[in-house]
């Protein structure tokens, strides 16, 4: 037995885990940029019937091993944490950083320098509407040192915080 399972399901872009006895249901998509600010594309995202919905640049990650790390956190430390708004609280999960302000900051500088993003959601799902975005799937997934290094900075964030 693993601890830990990631697997794609039979619907595009919907992944479950399987960790500590669990089933862990989130959704990626990645989308094309259309607007200028963050703001705007995310007053365009469209509807979720989601308990949290992250906008993640595509630069501001570098392994799939990240979102799946932070839907991980949301679920085992969300509650932890008061923050109103769920998405900023999975960002901040994903991102590893330890204060709403710097996801922010981040999520605006990275999505200045990307062209793509990807919306990632707890459980539900989003209509995208006439969004550019398809279902993310992940054919292989490559967990090196880089990687490594980077979900540790981000465990230990959250450590710090709790």
């Amino acid at each position: 037995m693993s601890l830990l399972l990631v697997r794609e399901t039979d619907v595009p872009g919907r992944y479950y885990i399987k960790y500590l006895e669990q089933t862990l249901y989130f959704n990626v998509y990645k989308c094309r940029k259309e607007e200028s600010t963050l703001d705007e594309e995310l007053e365009k995202v469209g509807e979720f019937n989601s308990k949290a919905l992250a906008l993640i640049p595509a630069s501001a990650i570098s392994s799939f091993f990240q979102i799946v790390q932070g839907v991980i956190n949301y679920h085992l430390y969300g509650k932890t944490f008061r923050v109103r708004n769920k998405g900023l609280l999975l960002a901040m999960f994903i991102l590893g950083l330890d204060q709403i302000n710097k996801v922010i900051r981040e999520l605006k500088e990275e999505y200045a320098r990307s062209n793509d993003y990807y919306v990632v959601t707890i459980e539900g799902g989003c209509k995208m509407g006439s969004k550019k975005c398809t279902p993310f799937s992940v054919s292989t997934i490559e967990l090196n040192r880089e990687a490594l290094q980077i979900l540790a900075k981000n465990l230990g964030a959250i450590l710090r915080k709790i």
